[in-house]
């Protein structure tokens, strides 16, 4: 009974619920947003890369007309990427559904709350904020 019992807090508070041999392993929060940054960095970097070599290619192609553009693509790259950054950080948090909403505090009451990704509303969660602005972003 007591084993069943710490088995059970355990499944209560671990975030990636993963079952090895019936035993169900914590893994701390912050070890997920690590990830999350860690996967959303590396995508960025590919995307900014990619973005970058076409834009040199396109200006190697044709240099008589397009010579004056050399190094500003990587400026257009960045305006791009703080457009996406104020969008993330913008729209409004939501909870996961295995998460409990925190009541709104009265700072909050004056603004419309933020619906839920079950209600059918637009939002991130603080996690997807995490690898989009931070990791994809940066």
């Amino acid at each position: 009974r007591t084993h069943h019992r710490r088995h059970q807090s355990i499944r209560d508070t671990c975030t990636v619920p993963v079952q090895m041999n019936g035993i169900v392993p914590f893994v701390p929060p912050v070890a997920i947003d690590a990830a999350a940054v860690g996967a959303g960095a590396v995508c960025g970097a590919l995307c900014r890369h990619q973005i970058g070599k076409a834009a040199s290619e396109r200006i190697a192609a044709d240099p008589k007309r397009l010579s004056h553009l050399t190094g500003w693509h990587t400026a257009g790259i960045n305006i791009l990427g703080s457009f996406i950054l104020g969008g993330v950080f913008g729209s409004p948090v939501v909870s996961t559904p295995n998460e409990t909403p925190k009541p709104p505090s009265s700072a909050t009451k004056a603004t419309a709350p933020a619906k839920s990704a079950a209600g059918g509303g637009f939002g991130l969660t603080p996690r997807m904020k995490l690898l989009l602005g931070v990791g994809f972003c940066e």
